[in-house]
This record gives C-alpha cells, sequence and structure tokens, in this order.
C-alpha cells in the first residue's frame, strides 16, 4: 500500500523535531556558525545586477540570490537544480535534457532557432554563455543571481526574459585557504571537489585551482540493450590567476573546463494521440499494428516503473547506423580576462571571454520500441552543435558629484561561428537524412546607463543601448545517409550554395534595434525600499533554412518566411523591499508586479505530414520554420517572504503568478493554425523551514533543511506538459567538535515522486508525447573539510 505523502513529510518534521535538543535548555548563546547557516536568508547578499557591488535589498530589479550556504544547503549541484528554488524559473532541456532551455515570466528560447538565441542569458564571470550546453556545475561560487525581466542595457547580450549570473569564488593573494568534499549516494553516486588558495607572491599574485568529479548509475533502464540511462560521468576544472601588480590595477584570468560522457536519456511517453499514423497514408492494417503498440508503450510506462524501450531496429538489411546506443557527449570550455583599473572615482575595466562549446546527442525521440515490419517514425540519430563564442566588453563607470551620480558606460562585440561540423541526423519513415545549418551571429553594442538621487533616498535611473546584430546561415541537406559521421561540413555547404542547386544558397539579414531602461527607486526608511521601473528588449530576428526554392516549397509560399523580424518586449515593474523586527522575531517581505507587452513572437511551425517531406531540397532545418506569429500581454505578480519567530528558525516561501494572454495571432495558410506556446506555469510555490539549535549537537552547530516545491502545468510546442511537486531534506552537523570537518545529510524527491522534467516532442500530429523524467528519490552522505 502507498504510503501517503502528506503523512510521510509530517512523520519526518516531527521525528526531527524530537531529535533537537530544547532551546530552554542551551546552556550557551547560539555559535556565529550556527546563526549563519539558519538565517543566512537574512544576510545583505552583494549583487552585480548593476555592474556594481551592491546590496540585494537596495537594487531596483526582482532577483533571486544565492550565496555558498544556500547552494549547499538547497543542495544545488548544476544550475537546472535553480528551478525548485526560484519559482518562475524553468531550466530544463528542450527537445533533449541537455539541450537547455530556460523560461522567465513567460518568455523562452526560441526552442527550433540555428542560433539558440535565450530569452534569459547565463553568464559565468560576466561573459556571456552561448545557448547550448548551460547546466554547468555549481562548485566553488561566490554566488548565483537571476535577474527578472529584460537586462538589455547593462549586460552584453541583448535578452527579453532576464539573466543568471554565476559568479565563480576570485583568487587571493593574501593566505592560503579551501576546502574539499566527498560524497556518496545511493544509485552509487559519487562525487569529489576542492579548491585551494595559493597566494604566488604576497599581495601581488595569486592562483585558485578548483574541480570537481561526479559519478552516478543511470535510473532508468533500456530494455532494448539493458544500459542505465540518465547517469552521470561527468568532470569539471577551473583554474584562476590573480594579477594586483599595483595599486588600482587587477587582472583576473581564469580557465574553465567541463565534459560529460554519459548513456543518454529517456525519452517516456505521456500521452498518445491515436490516428496520427493513419494520417500519412500508411496502409490500414500497419497504421491500427502501430497505433496498438505505441498504447502498449504508454500503459506500461504509466505503471510506475522507470524504463523505456529505445530500440533503433529498422528493416532487414538496414545499415547499423540505426542499432547505435544512445549517447550524450558535452565538451565545453573557456578563457575569461577581466582587467580593471580604479583610478579615484573611475574605474576603467574589459571583459574578454572565448568559449568552445561541443555537444551531441542521440536520442529515441518518438519514445516507441521496434515496430511491425520494422518501421521507423522519428528518430534522433546523432545532433551536433559545434560552436565557438567570443566577446569582449569594455565599460567605464563612475561616482560623481558627490557620490550623487552614478554612471556607466561602455561597448560590447561578441561573434559566435561554428567551431567545425555540426548538423542533425534524423530517420523518418525508414529514411535517415541530415542537416548541416552553419550559422554566423556577430553583435555590436554601445550603451550607457546613469542614476542620479535628486532627494535624500530618491534616485532617477535611466539607460540607453544600441545593439546591431548581423547573421549568416548556409544550410544543407543529406539524404540516405549510411553512418553517424555523414555531416556535410560548411565548405561543402558553401560549395553547393555557389552552384546554383535548389535549397542552397548562403541566406543572410542584418538589424539595428535600442533598448532601454527608466524607473525611480525610493529609500523611504531604512527598512523599505520602493521602485518602479519600465524597461525595452529585444531579442534578434532569425534565419529559416535552407533555401526555400524548391517547387513544393514555392507552392505553398514557405519563401515568404525564408527569415523572421526582431522580438520585442516592453515592461513595467513596481517593487517593494521591506525588512522588519518586532521583539526576536525578523521577517523580510519583497513584492514585485510586472506587466509585458511582447510582440512579434515567433513560433513555429511543423511542416511533418504537409508536401514537404524529408528529400525534397527545401525541407526546412529540423522539420520546422519559425515566424513571427504572436502579440502577448504578460503579467504576474512574484512575492518572497521570511519570518524568523526565534533565534535559529526561518520559515520561507516565494512564488510566482502569471497570466498570460494571446492578444492576436496570424495564421499561415496552408499550414495548421498556430497554437502559441505559454512556456511557463500559471503557479509555482517554493516552502523550506531551516531549524538551528541554540546549543552544540554532537560537539557541532547542527542545521536542519527542508523544502517543498509546486510548479503548475505548463506548455510546450503545441501541447500541455505536466508540473510536478518536489520534496527535499538536509541535515547538517558544521565543525564537528570544533575542527574544520562537517558532515551533511540530503534527501532529494523526499517522497520518490515519478515527473518529467523536459518535453522532447510534444505536438498532435505525433503519435506520442515525449518527455525526459526527473531523478528518482537520491539520499546520500557529504564530508568536508576546509581550512
Amino acid at each position: 500500500m502507498r504510503t501517503d505523502n502528506r503523512r510521510l513529510f509530517s512523520a519526518a518534521l516531527l521525528a526531527t523535531a524530537c531529535a533537537l535538543p530544547s532551546t530552554a535548555h542551551a546552556q550557551a548563546p547560539a555559535t556565529p556558525q550556527a546563526t549563519d547557516a539558519a538565517d543566512a536568508g537574512f544576510g545583505d547578499i552583494v549583487v552585480t545586477a548593476r555592474r556594481r557591488e551592491e546590496s540585494g535589498q537596495r537594487v531596483p530589479v526582482a532577483i533571486s540570490a544565492f550565496g555558498p550556504a544556500a547552494l549547499e544547503t538547497r543542495s544545488v549541484r548544476a544550475l537546472s537544480d535553480l528551478t525548485s528554488a526560484t519559482p518562475g524559473l524553468r531550466f530544463a532541456g528542450e527537445g533533449n535534457a541537455n539541450v537547455s532551455s530556460i523560461s522567465l515570466r513567460g518568455l523562452n528560447k526560441i526552442a527550433a532557432s540555428s542560433t539558440g538565441t535565450p530569452a534569459v542569458v547565463v553568464y559565468f564571470a560576466e561573459v556571456p554563455l552561448p545557448g547550448e550546453g548551460l547546466n554547468i556545475p555549481t562548485f566553488d561560487l561566490s554566488n548565483v543571481q537571476v535577474l527578472k525581466g529584460p537586462q538589455g542595457t547593462l549586460f552584453g547580450r541583448n535578452t527579453i526574459g532576464g539573466a543568471v549570473l554565476v559568479t565563480p569564488e576570485a583568487p587571493s593573494a593574501q593566505e592560503i585557504s579551501g576546502y574539499g568534499r566527498l560524497s556518496y549516494g545511493n544509485l552509487d553516486y559519487k562525487a569529489a571537489e576542492g579548491a585551494v588558495n595559493l597566494p604566488i607572491v604576497q599581495d601581488k599574485i595569486g592562483l585558485r585551482l578548483a574541480g570537481q568529479v561526479r559519478r552516478r548509475d543511470g535510473f532508468v533502464t533500456d530494455l532494448s540493450t539493458g544500459r542505465k540511462l540518465q547517469n552521470l560521468h561527468q568532470d569539471a576544472f577551473r583554474a584562476s590567476l590573480l594579477l594586483e601588480p599595483v595599486e588600482g590595477l587587477r587582472n583576473v584570468t581564469i580557465f574553465d573546463y567541463f565534459r560529460g560522457r554519459d548513456h543518454g536519456t529517456a525519452d517516456m511517453i505521456y500521452k498518445v494521440n491515436p490516428g496520427v499514423f493513419a494520417s500519412f497514408g500508411l496502409p490500414a492494417d500497419l497504421a491500427a499494428a502501430l497505433d496498438a503498440v505505441a498504447a502498449a508503450q504508454f500503459a506500461a510506462e504509466q505503471g510506475g516503473k522507470r524504463y523505456v524501450v529505445n530500440n533503433f531496429v529498422g528493416a532487414p538489411g538496414s545499415a547499423p547506423i540505426y542499432s547505435s546506443p544512445l549517447f550524450t557527449r558535452i565538451k565545453t570550455w573557456g578563457v575569461t580576462n577581466t582587467t580593471s583599473y580604479e583610478l579615484g572615482d573611475v574605474t576603467f575595466k574589459n571583459i574578454f571571454g572565448y568559449r568552445t562549446n561541443r555537444l551531441e546527442t542521440r536520442g529515441n525521440n518518438d519514445g516507441l520500441p521496434a515496430l511491425p515490419g520494422g518501421f521507423i517514425f522519428y528518430k534522433s540519430l546523432h545532433s551536433f552543435n559545434n560552436d565557438k563564442q567570443i566577446t569582449d566588453e569594455a565599460q567605464v563607470q563612475a561616482n560623481l558629484l558627490d557620490d550623487k551620480l552614478n554612471l556607466i558606460a561602455g561597448a560590447f562585440y561578441s561573434d559566435f561561428s561554428p567551431n567545425g561540423v555540426r548538423g542533425n541526423q534524423n530517420a523518418q519513415f525508414n529514411s535517415a537524412f541530415a542537416t548541416s545549418s552553419y550559422v554566423h551571429l556577430q553583435t555590436k553594442a554601445l550603451f550607457a546607463q546613469a542614476g542620479y538621487t535628486l532627494l535624500p533616498g530618491l534616485k532617477l535611473n535611466a539607460g540607453l543601448r544600441y545593439t546591431w546584430t548581423k547573421q549568416s546561415l548556409c544550410g544543407v541537406s543529406l539524404f540516405n545517409i549510411a553512418t553517424l559521421d555523414d555531416f556535410a561540413t560548411e565548405q561543402d555547404c558553401k560549395a553547393q550554395a555557389a552552384s546554383g542547386a535548389l535549397g542552397r544558397g548562403v541566406l543572410r539579414s542584418k538589424e539595428d534595434k535600442p533598448t532601454w531602461t527608466v524607473g525611480l527607486d525610493y529609500q523611504a526608511t531604512r527598512d523599505l525600499f520602493l521602485y518602479v521601473t519600465s524597461r525595452r528588449g529585444y531579442r534578434e530576428g532569425g534565419i529559416n533554412g535552407p533555401r526555400f526554392n524548391s517547387p513544393a516549397a514555392l507552392a505553398v509560399g514557405l519563401n515568404r518566411f525564408q527569415t523572421y523580424a526582431p522580438e520585442i518586449v516592453t515592461d513595467v515593474e513596481i517593487g517593494a523591499k521591506t525588512d522588519w523586527r518586532v521583539g526576536e522575531v525578523r521577517g523580510r517581505l519583497n513584492l514585485a508586479a510586472f506587466r509585458n507587452w511582447y510582440k512579434d513572437a515567433v513560433n513555429y511551425i511543423n511542416v511533418t505530414g504537409s508536401t514537404l517531406l524529408p528529400g525534397d531540397p527545401s525541407y526546412p532545418d529540423r522539420g520546422a520554420f519559425g515566424f513571427n506569429a504572436a502579440k502577448l500581454t504578460i503579467s504576474g505578480v512574484e512575492a518572497d517572504a521570511m519570518v524568523s519567530p526565534t533565534p535559529g528558525m526561518v520559515f520561507s516561501a516565494s512564488g510566482s503568478y502569471l497570466k498570460q494572454k494571446v492578444d492576436n495571432v496570424t495564421t499561415v495558410a496552408p499550414f495548421p493554425a498556430v497554437r502559441v506556446t505559454l512556456p511557463s506555469p500559471k503557479w509555482s510555490v517554493s516552502l523550506a523551514a531551516d531549524f538551528t539549535p541554540q546549543t552544540k549537537v554532537l560537539g557541532s552547530d547542527m542545521t536542519v533543511h527542508f523544502d517543498y516545491y509546486w510548479l503548475d502545468d505548463y506548455e510546450v510546442q503545441t501541447g500541455t506538459f505536466p508540473g510536478y511537486k518536489l520534496a527535499n531534506s538536509r541535515l547538517d552537523f558544521r565543525n564537528i567538535g570544533g575542527s574544520a570537518i562537517s558532515a551533511g545529510f540530503f534527501v532529494k524527491n523526499f517522497f520518490d515522486n515519478q515527473y518529467l522534467v523536459s518535453p522532447v516532442i510534444a505536438l498532435p500530429q505525433f503519435p506520442t508525447s515525449i518527455g525526459n523524467p526527473g531523478e528518482p528519490r537520491t539520499y546520500g552522505l557529504e564530508l568536508s573539510y576546509r581550512f
């Protein structure tokens, strides 16, 4: 009999409470370590939302910030774990669990975009990351910040949804320090990480080395091969060098590396669409047999077992390409160099970044096992993204007029380009084909923003940015491919483009747009901060490839959609950040209400089932084309609240409510009517409790943490994706026996709920809707040592 989740959770809370010694018998005041651990949420986390260090409670931006203690308590091991800690943020895959899609305030990545342009940009050490493979590990970090709303005037990339700032721990030239941590848990989870800071020349040169290794067995069985999918096999390393040769001059160079080689993701069916096979003109008996197999697989997976049948066996005599196992291979590395020079009240700063990103996956996208007659509907044989990016940003910051005027101005440049062969290989209707898209995207921008104190406590903020972008795309398709490495190179693509063949050509577009911000903030009292702001953000347009000039493409007017225009978001946000105290009771309440006017929103139309089928030279990349389809109004309220009724006890809650309204939709004959996707859930809520006894437990500072997260249903592609609920807990013993040794016990997904974390396919014209499952209950022990 299944245990009731609520009773189990209540019993766990009661058992833990009984284990805590009564504060009435405390013989000594709380140690600083214990107080900091329990009350970390009340700390003034220093944020850089306006490209300078300041308190998060004094920034006119809705922001969620996590310091090292909060990241450890929440067991945040990768950026995707921020989802359950930040309501309104959804960090998951799209089409594949490793192809990152971040949605915030109803805005997300254009899923099938050739450039992968995100709505929410991730920055590592102030350098924007490319749009793929963003789920980086979170070891040895100073903080992680989630900024909500358009961030188009101060940050490198123009964005419409927000930004996630990842700040690594900085090197120091003053003292030797560091830490080491070992972890072990169920599913044979093993992890080791650590960092050491070494002063090479006192107060002049410092070196910090950090690394992490993670291994874990998979939790979904592939019955066709016996392999365990959704495993972990990841390695990461970072080296940071600090140079401070003279007073005021600071240079930091960071090299970071990440590699993952996993067995691949499990594609599980969560919905079937009967009758789809027949719509493709298949014989009635074959279509009925295929429907039966899909229904049987769906019923088996709904039975509560974590398994799939990812069978790639094709028709007799088919090429070996169909029988290769699933895989995920990620390799990224980058170099960041930041130089700053302080000259009185003026600071000059330059941020250079070079990054490469290589992501390879193979997936069973239709979620189906072997089908009657060896029929293959849709399989992803090899998705291969191989790109590089160069960025540079120059800034000047100044505090003038006795600090009444804060000014920042500068220029930004980025160049995104292929780093070798790339493309997508698919098998559809028993035919294997490959599409390769070679994209070059260059961005240049000038920006300036200022804050001026009008009256004591009242400040006017205004900023302007102008951005120029240009891009090119060369797309080519190969049919009847025989191996997983059968891709066309960029040179092949350009050669075919020069030949004038149908479907071939180098396509180009360019645009320029202003973005701006204007607002007022008011420090009404020491503990009450009010603000109102309005921002304009935009996301550059794009190119649909290959060239739409085949007879079939021209017959349906597909050439009208060779390119699409930029998307524009204008918002208004009002907010209040408050702290309060009544006796020993402390509290915090931050509120933000906003409205987005979103126009020229890009949606994709899938051409499967149209006159354009694989084999046509103008068959769109990834089987879909994008166009400016809709105008929307998105409104919402976000809240973060904390209360500490007694020292050592903190309860916190945060939530997001969204109302998404489609104001206008453009139809594209002869294709099906567009269903505009609303990618953010209407409701998402996170609750947490932290308890720290005011006396030593087993000679240590003990902290108990519980959190509960609820995500409402949301939309992906043209279907609805199920939400989920998660409960997590953690028990920490810090500085055991007064030493530098600490131990932590964690449980994630406390009730072992089965849920889907990322969509693969959710289209009514497909026989099945597919998603990737989230982790089952995981638990383990962590031992750490700091020096």
